[in-house]
């Protein structure tokens, strides 16, 4: 299955650096793209893939570094990031434009933030939530298993 992974993040931003440590883990590995903040330029990078994987960080009230894994379908509901344009809205029109172009499987892989204030480097608890979402993008580029629905469904996301 040819599988892209998009990231995005702000090497500047504390946590959300968090796409950019993710991309230069799997850059060598898989293709692989790094945006500072969603575009439309995303669009043409997952044009042609069976799956994409998208990594951000994300401000969803949740406890700071608490993974966050969703496969995307349909109306892209999730609100992710604090980026002008959502990567959910970039989705919801590439396959609105170009459904047969755009990937069969799209997955968000996110990690809670705690700080976005201009630094370098990720909170301590955004650390640990970057090793877990490592494991398991690990365990679904081996395609040996589809990682787990880790939206708390408490919060109606």
């Amino acid at each position: 299955m040819r599988t892209v992974l998009v990231a995005v993040g702000n090497p500047l931003f504390r946590d959300d650096s968090l796409g950019w440590f993710v991309w230069r883990r799997f850059k060598e590995r898989l293709p692989a793209y790094h945006f500072l903040s969603p575009s439309l330029e995303l669009l043409e990078r997952l044009k042609g893939f069976d799956r994409a994987v998208i990594v951000d960080a994300v401000d969803l009230g949740l406890p700071a570094g608490r993974l966050v894994i969703k496969r995307l379908a349909g109306k892209y509901l999730v609100r992710s990031g604090a980026h002008t344009l959502s990567v959910e809205e970039l989705l919801f029109t590439g396959y609105s434009l170009f459904p047969e172009e755009m990937p069969k499987e799209v997955y968000l892989f996110g990690v809670q933030g705690e700080d976005f204030s201009p630094g370098f480097g990720l909170t301590p608890a955004v650390e640990r939530g970057l090793k877990e979402l490592l494991k398991e993008l690990e365990e679904l580029l081996s395609d040996s298993v589809e990682p787990k629905d880790l939206i708390p469904k408490e919060k109606g996301y």
